[in-house]
């Protein structure tokens, strides 16, 4: 496969479940969340499993808290999606989250291979930009973008923006839902499927190659 991938330039990463093992954070934020509701209003709501809430990272950070909240309290979503973006932040400050193994020793050698490197991300500012501080995203990527409120953009929108940035003749997306295939797919990306991520491996099963480990990119990119 890596004659595939000869004419690569640029290498674009989606963030959580790709780079970022979010549920570190988010887990313990979306509990913390709820009962920080059930507090405030009186009221009792379910508090979602760790599946669950797994189950929707990747979707766009409003529509992610929707899902996660019964729809007879969407009086209280926007209080819920601040308390537990706040939370995730908290969280990521306290070390709770992580990138997957290998993630910074394999970015660092692909830089050394003069590739592009950039990240787009469903996730809102506030979170994502905690994440790029506590990982010093701007000393791995070139560049990198979040969808946040710009609600009348799609993840293939920020594709299309950073290929323009770079100026991109052949590019490559990495990462682990049916979405970032798809936009990758809208603007004649190579795909990598992360299988180690939050995605269903069916949904993902069309990438061009599959990496059950951050630091199997190499294989295809690198020296390995």
């Amino acid at each position: 496969m890596r004659n595939l991938f000869a004419e690569v330039d640029t290498i674009i990463f989606d963030n959580d479940g790709t780079l970022f093992q979010a549920d570190l954070v988010s887990f313990p934020a979306i509990v913390s969340a709820c009962k920080d509701l059930m507090k405030i209003h009186d009221i009792k709501i379910p508090i979602p499993s760790k599946d669950e809430i797994n189950s929707h990272i990747g979707l766009p950070s409003s529509e992610f808290f929707k899902q996660l909240l019964p729809s007879s309290y969407g009086q209280y979503l926007d209080e819920f999606e601040q308390l537990a973006t706040q939370h995730e932040i908290n969280n990521i400050k306290k070390g709770l989250g992580g990138l997957y193994s290998g993630v910074t020793e394999t970015l660092t050698e692909l830089k050394k291979l003069n590739y592009s490197l950039g990240v787009i991300t469903n996730a809102g500012v506030d979170y994502f930009n905690a994440v790029v501080e506590a990982f010093h995203y701007n000393q791995l990527f070139d560049a990198y973008l979040c969808l946040g409120d710009r609600k009348h953009l799609s993840k293939s929108d920020l594709l299309k923006e950073l290929l323009d940035h770079f100026k991109s003749k052949k590019a490559a997306v990495v990462g682990d839902t049916k979405g970032d295939l798809q936009a990758a797919k809208k603007h004649k990306c190579l795909t990598i499927a992360a299988l180690y991520g939050y995605g269903k491996s069916d949904e993902i099963e069309s990438a061009h190659e599959k990496i059950s480990d951050f630091t199997q990119i190499l294989t295809l990119f690198g020296n390995g």
